[in-house]
């Protein structure tokens, strides 16, 4: 404290005390305001939130990570949780946000009584509200997380050549449109795309030509329901095709000499 300009060393007068006491006083709040703006975020600023999801069967899971601060509160009597599959259907269920922050095993809901479609993408959002009353302060945002549906990605079957590749899957149960495309082996650039527009469950194919022999290629398919062109597309996972080596081709202009022994 003796760094401090105007401390006394040596107490001799209530004058002398008074001030060593108001500059005791000036340290310790400096001291104070330095560690609320620089260590340990009040508010808003030390509110961080994550969702995940996942669905299996009709239970959708949620997840909540992150740090709320002490002292702050959840907004009314929960948090709205808004499920919507990839065909226009919707629900809510209300949470407890704070109490289910950070549980592992995540908060589930059951959505067989909803009209939520499972076989479909379902995005899940929230819109978190948090209110600190000491500071009358309120923290609201965002958070979206959609969870594809692979279930409707169909097993593909391959027939190839040197130069073309035969496709063909069974479709799903539905009205939905199968964008097959065929990229370069990096996965980087598309090179064809075919578009099947199915009603109900058969088999569909395509094929791709005018293809280089022995090289690798990529085929994915992208899922739309039909009736919904403002849905998100379900991208499925690449698969890797390579094309025949290119075949011997038998020798041209040869001609062929026997010569028999007389005995």
């Amino acid at each position: 404290m003796g760094s401090l300009p105007g401390w006394s060393n040596e107490v001799t007068t209530v004058a002398d005390s008074l001030t060593n006491m108001w500059l005791v006083i000036c340290d310790i709040r400096t001291a104070i305001k330095n560690i609320q703006l620089n260590c340990c975020p009040t508010g808003c600023d030390g509110v961080e939130l994550r969702m995940t999801a996942s669905v299996t069967g009709t239970v959708l899971t949620v997840y909540f990570t992150g740090t709320i601060p002490v002292g702050v509160e959840q907004c009314g009597s929960g948090t709205v949780i808004r499920v919507k599959d990839s065909s226009g259907n919707e629900t809510s269920f209300t949470t407890d946000l704070i109490a289910e922050l950070n549980n592992p095993g995540g908060t589930t809901f059951g959505l067989e009584s909803t009209p939520i479609n499972t076989s479909v993408n379902i995005t899940v959002s929230v819109k978190p509200c948090l209110e600190n009353p000491e500071t009358d302060s309120t923290c609201e945002s965002c958070l979206e997380y959609v969870i594809v549906n692979s279930a409707l990605c169909p097993t593909f079957f391959f027939e190839v050549t040197e130069n073309t590749i035969n496709y063909s899957f069974d479709s799903n149960v539905g009205d939905y449109t199968y964008n097959v495309q065929l990229w370069d082996n990096g996965g980087g650039v598309m090179i064809s795309n075919q578009i099947h527009i199915i009603s109900g469950i058969q088999t569909v194919g395509g094929t791709f030509t005018g293809l280089g022999p022995n090289t690798n290629f990529r085929i994915r398919v992208v899922i739309q329901p039909t009736a919904c062109p403002e849905c998100e597309p379900t991208s499925c996972p690449f698969t890797v095709v390579a094309t025949n080596p290119a075949s011997c081709n038998p020798p041209e202009d040869v001609v062929s000499q026997i010569t028999i022994d007389a005995p």
